[in-house]
């Protein structure tokens, strides 16, 4: 299994203005990978492998966040994360660093950290983008090049208890039945709560609108290709109206990713 997929040539036009050595990370997030593992999960195989994007993965259960890692920080990101939580706090770090080793080996990018933009997405360096996303105790990226990727969507769930199921399938399935009864009602409903948080995260930076889960129902669904077929309703104006989202799950998590 490849967890970190290496492009089969370098991005074009990438320089990094930051350190002229290739192998070294920003000394925050290099303090943080000595604790954040690549994992080894099989949800994130790769089942349809694109040369133009990576995916790094971590586990991050063994970071933890004090005073001390703080000075570590530039200014800028000190200030954004430092009256969050130390699991929130983990959760950035973890999800940068994660986006800083996707950067790193499409060639190019190095020393990278990976800001916000006003309005807290992430900021990606010039003729780049991806997406960030994790979970418990898991982080993961994908990212690729403007030249030949228009956006990029990823998110990892928790399976949800039955409970949380309940509470919030009306909104996720938008007046749809479940498509699947062999699947079981969280999974299901995990599944297309994060279709549709792929697909939203992957068409955000284009349009700068806020969808709601009622923009977009699942039209098909294969188990066996891992792909989930999303329509955008008329309601919400978009040039593209069908996107499938590739999805895979385990035991305990749901992982779902788009690249247009």
């Amino acid at each position: 299994m490849n967890q970190f997929i290496k492009p089969t040539s370098p991005f074009p036009n990438m320089q990094s203005h930051q350190s002229d050595n290739p192998d070294l990370l920003p000394s925050f997030l290099e303090k943080a990978g000595e604790y954040i593992k690549e994992s080894s999960d099989s949800l994130f195989d790769i089942k349809n492998p694109n040369s133009n994007t990576c995916l790094f993965a971590g586990d991050f259960s063994q970071l933890s966040i004090d005073a001390d890692y703080l000075t570590l920080m530039p200014p800028i990101i000190r200030c954004d994360i430092s009256s969050a939580v130390p699991s929130r706090q983990a959760e950035f770090i973890a999800g940068r660093y994660c986006a800083a080793k996707s950067l790193m080996a499409h060639g190019g990018i190095n020393n990278l950290v990976v800001l916000r933009e006003k309005d807290r997405s992430p900021k990606w360096p010039a003729n780049t983008l991806g997406s960030i996303s994790h979970t418990g105790k898991l982080a993961v990226a994908l990212t690729g090049h403007t030249n030949n990727t228009k956006a990029i969507g990823i998110d990892i769930e928790g399976i949800m208890k039955v409970k949380q199921a309940e509470k919030i399938s009306d909104i996720v399935f938008s007046g749809q039945q479940p498509f699947d009864l062999n699947l079981g009602f969280e999974l299901q409903t995990t599944l297309l709560f994060s279709a549709k948080e792929t697909l939203f995260k992957a068409l955000y930076p284009i349009h700068k609108k806020f969808m709601e889960f009622s923009h977009a129902n699942c039209v098909d669904w294969d188990l066996n290709s891992g792909l989930c077929r999303l329509q955008v309703k008329d309601s919400f104006i978009f040039p593209q109206r069908y996107f499938d989202i590739e999805f895979s799950f385990n035991e305990k998590h749901v992982l779902t990713k788009l690249i247009i």
